[in-house]
């Protein structure tokens, strides 16, 4: 690996500002060769929120329909929507018998 000197690595986070809430820091690091460190502390200087996979406008359907189906919805993991039923404390969806059957 190469080492990015001083001033490649500040046009790069100024460059990569846009994408440091867009993506996990591992996967930016990895992209633009800037160490997790650096993006970090260029991402809270701007006080930008960190990077969440999930949605959070389909936080009210979590529990309401199959994870497998929400995860297709908003282009997630089915493990990224279950993550986030459980830190919620939600139980998982659950289909209900129709009383007219």
């Amino acid at each position: 690996l190469h080492r990015v000197d001083r001033r490649q690595r500040q046009m790069c986070i100024r460059d990569s500002t846009h994408f440091l809430n867009k993506m996990s820091m591992k996967r930016l690091a990895k992209l633009t060769g800037v160490s997790e460190f650096y993006l970090k502390r260029q991402r809270d200087s701007l006080a930008m929120a960190p990077y969440d996979p999930f949605p959070h406008e389909f936080e009210a359907l979590l529990g309401t329909c199959p994870d497998s189906e929400l995860a297709d919805k908003t282009h997630t993991a089915v493990s990224t929507v279950k993550s986030r039923r459980d830190k919620l404390g939600l139980p998982p969806y659950r289909p209900t018998k129709d009383p007219q059957q």
